[in-house]
């Protein structure tokens, strides 16, 4: 008995996407071809954009670069503040045992070298 019911479910499955295949050939044949619509969208930031004129992008760019190199240097001119702590801290501590601060201070500063770092080489995007 099951097998003749999932034979029954699958003729009916067939007998609808039948039904369904010939209506939508039908449509399309009133409508006209089909044009397919690339599943990729085009290389461009957004359609706003896409609008604008070069020369808007361009000074778009330029204002992005002037906050990107303010950005950079307020970063820099905070590491140069963090290895001075770190110095300061090193030079009153024993020779033989760092503090557990300037070991915090360490880490400070390599994460914002970092950061500077990366945003050198991306351009600050």
């Amino acid at each position: 008995m099951p097998k003749l019911i999932r034979a029954m479910r699958w003729r009916r499955l067939q007998v609808v996407a039948g039904a369904l295949l010939l209506g939508l050939m039908a449509l399309a044949q009133q409508t006209g071809p089909v044009i397919p619509i690339s599943p990729i969208p085009p290389l461009i930031y957004n359609d706003r954009q896409a609008r604008l004129p070069q020369w808007m992008l361009d000074r778009m760019m330029r204002e992005r670069a002037k906050i990107n190199q303010a950005k950079i240097r307020q970063e820099t001119t905070g590491l140069v503040k963090l290895s001075q702590q770190l110095q300061h801290l090193l030079s009153d501590a024993p020779p033989n045992l760092p503090p557990a601060l300037a070991i915090e201070k360490a880490k400070q500063i390599e994460k914002l070298a970092h950061k500077i770092r990366n945003r050198l080489r991306s351009g600050g995007e």
